[in-house]
């Protein structure tokens, strides 16, 4: 029995999984989070639904090795793990497991993706929305990154008409890693703590490099493609 379903496996032998995991990704980071407000816990248990299937979904672009098959399982395995254990358990240690895992695992997807989108052959829509996803899983991660350092460091960042008692949200941290990435930067949650500023600043350095390196790449591959 193979170990991931042939179905994913057709899906991400062609571009169409990119657009998959881009609907999955839209789901998850602009309508879930925002609607699983206190005293909405379905939808906050679809939250982690959906970011167990982006990790599933994006698990079976790495099906060209069993050894990366298996690194991809089990690091699929501990961030779903963590999600659950930190909603069920209350506490520090669980959350930072959680969030350490999301993130890694978050990282992982995009460079899984970035193959898939960087693979010989004809630049198509799936891979332009591809490497849209990418762009947007760099976003998911940091907002995990950032919602880490507070838990580690409370009070790394401040929210601006917020009390010194107010506990800023996971879906709060993945506004403000978007907004830093595009760079528009509106100053309502602010880095306090050194660690925090740096990797905000990281973030927004990405923002500006990332579509620049990206289009030119695109852009270059489609050209050679032409030719051939």
């Amino acid at each position: 029995m193979p170990l991931i379903p042939k179905t994913f496996t057709e899906l991400w032998s062609t571009d169409r999984g990119l657009s998959v995991l881009v609907l999955l990704l839209a789901v998850t980071i602009f309508v879930l989070p925002h609607l699983a407000a206190a005293g909405a816990p379905l939808l906050t248990l679809l939250f982690d639904i959906s970011f167990s299937l982006i990790l599933l979904a994006g698990l079976t672009a790495v099906t060209r090795t069993r050894g990366m098959v298996v690194a991809g399982i089990v690091l699929m395995i501990g961030a779903v793990t963590g999600r659950w254990l930190s909603r069920s358990i209350p506490g520090t240690d669980f959350l930072v497991f959680n969030l350490t895992m999301s993130m890694a695992s978050s990282l992982v997807l995009a460079w899984m993706v970035t193959i898939q989108v960087f693979r010989e052959g004809p630049i198509t829509m799936h891979r332009v929305l591809g490497a849209v996803g990418v762009y947007l899983l760099l976003g998911l991660a940091w907002s995990f990154a950032y919602h880490l350092l507070d838990v580690v460091n409370p009070g790394a960042f401040s929210i601006s008409g917020g009390s010194s008692e107010h506990v800023i949200s996971g879906s709060e941290f993945l506004y403000f890693s978007l907004v830093t990435l595009t760079t528009v930067g509106f100053g309502d949650i602010t880095a306090l703590h050194p660690a925090a500023r740096s990797v905000v600043m990281l973030e927004a350095l990405t923002g500006q490099l990332f579509p620049a390196i990206l289009i030119a790449r695109l852009v270059s591959m489609e050209l050679v493609s032409r030719t051939r």
